[in-house]
């Protein structure tokens, strides 16, 4: 029989993969199936469920070895690296319209901002239930020091990256960034900056606590 920590492990797999299967899945069906249908509907499944047992077992869903902190920091690079993804498709939707939309409105995002809620409304009570049982005290010392250290990868990684837009606006025409540089899409681009500078501070946090116990 499996333990909910396994269990736990392939519910969030399998709404990874599920997730990938609502974003990328073809229009057409294969042998009579709708993937992406079926890939959103098997996400939320899996949300749920992992929902479910971290409400259930809250502390046996992470190994012994783990601190609350370092459980939800490997949580929120699941949930990061999913919100990213679904950022690229709305970047490729926009990438495929005739003409650059004048306003916010004009925008193909009600897909992506439904996934964002699901998401984020996932992340928030997950995240919450996995604290149940922890006690007053959530962060000790090693704790805080690897959140600090990954705040600032997260940040230099935020300056980098803007250090990069820099040099290609001063070395590249603006003939070949002309799409780039359209309002919408300039917005969208801060906005990417954000999520990957998010993102790239969960990868350093978890991978800081595999590091320590190395």
């Amino acid at each position: 029989m499996w333990s909910p920590r396994r269990v736990w492990a392939v519910l969030i797999l399998l709404a990874v993969i599920t997730f990938l299967a609502d974003l990328f899945g073809p229009a057409e069906r294969w042998w009579g199936v709708d993937v992406g249908a079926t890939g959103a509907v098997l996400f939320h499944l899996a949300l749920i469920g992992s929902a479910v047992l971290v409400g259930l077992r809250p502390r046996e869903v992470l190994p012994e070895t783990w601190s609350l902190a370092e459980g939800r920091a490997w949580l929120g690079l699941a949930f990061m690296t999913m919100i990213l993804l679904a950022f690229a498709k709305l970047l490729w939707n926009l990438a495929q319209l005739p003409e650059i939309p004048a306003t916010p409105s004009a925008v193909p995002a009600g897909q992506y901002l439904r996934e964002l809620v699901v998401l984020y409304i996932a992340w928030l009570v997950i995240s919450g239930l996995l604290g149940r049982g922890a006690g007053p005290i959530e962060l000790d010392e090693r704790d805080l020091r690897m959140q600090i250290r990954a705040n600032r990868v997260g940040d230099w990684a935020l300056v980098v990256a803007i250090f990069q837009c820099i040099m290609v606006l001063a070395l590249i025409p603006a003939a070949l960034l002309q799409w780039w540089l359209a309002p919408i899409i300039l917005a969208h681009a801060l906005i990417g900056f954000l999520i990957v500078r998010t993102l790239v501070e969960h990868v350093a946090l978890v991978a800081g606590y595999a590091w320590a116990r190395r």
